[in-house]
């Protein structure tokens, strides 16, 4: 049997690849502490849903958007992300105050099907309307 790392092990038909990215604004800034579970979530062949909770654990409130992607990869190893394709999330703006968490909803597109699926979606920190002075 062939070993394969696992970062190459398909997930199962229907399973949905998280993978969470998180950017910092840039310029004088500071990047909040976001905690996001599940980070992998693995959906059932015959479901078209899901639902990830984040959390703020910094002492100020911050404000993310939530992106998702059709994922798949090209012959060469290259990542490509289909937004047109990706699932729809609710909400995909939010605010989260200082030490609170939110749940995030994912409705996969199209109907379940026996072909394998991968999705990413990718959370952005939005900047700050109240930076810190200095």
């Amino acid at each position: 049997m062939e070993k394969k790392s696992r970062a190459r092990i398909p997930c199962r038909a229907g399973a949905l690849l998280l993978c969470v990215c998180l950017a910092a604004p840039t310029g004088r800034a500071s990047a909040g502490t976001l905690r996001i579970l599940p980070v992998r979530i693995e959906v059932a062949q015959d479901k078209r849903f899901c639902a990830l909770t984040i959390a703020n654990d910094d002492a100020r409130p911050t404000t993310i958007q939530i992106r998702g992607f059709a994922w798949r990869r090209d012959t060469a190893g290259n990542d490509l992300l289909d937004p047109a394709e990706g699932p729809s999330l609710n909400p995909s703006i939010v605010a989260i105050p200082a030490g609170e968490t939110r749940l995030i909803r994912c409705s996969l597109p199209g109907p379940p099907g026996a072909t394998e699926q991968s999705w990413r979606l990718i959370v952005d920190e939005l900047p700050d309307a109240n930076p810190l002075p200095g």
